[in-house]
């Protein structure tokens, strides 16, 4: 289950990275009167743009983060390695998609 943990990790990392992105590229079509009439479908298929080689990456720069002194909340890193030391089963097994 530490595994799911990672990946989830990830997937939330790089959601709000891809949600950042989308943000920056809405303000700056403003001016052109451009607007998008649904961001979750926009982000989501923003994030099916990134190719494996460049989630890797992303992924490689997300566990090289330190915690820094007035953060909140442990590293990326850190915690995945907290998972894996206490093997912590988790609750949710469930991988596919959230839907309504």
């Amino acid at each position: 289950m530490p595994e799911n943990f990672a990946q989830t990790i990830v997937d939330i990392a790089l959601l709000n990275s891809v949600t950042q992105h989308a943000l920056n590229r809405m303000q700056s079509e403003l001016p052109a009167n451009h607007l998008y009439d649904d961001l979750p479908r926009y982000i989501a298929s923003s994030s099916h743009l990134i190719t494996p080689n460049q989630r890797r990456d992303f992924e490689i720069s997300l566990y090289k983060q330190s915690t820094q002194w007035f953060d909140t909340h442990p590293s990326p890193a850190q915690r995945v390695a907290a998972v894996r030391r206490f093997d912590a089963k988790g609750i949710l097994h469930e991988r596919q998609p959230a839907s309504a």
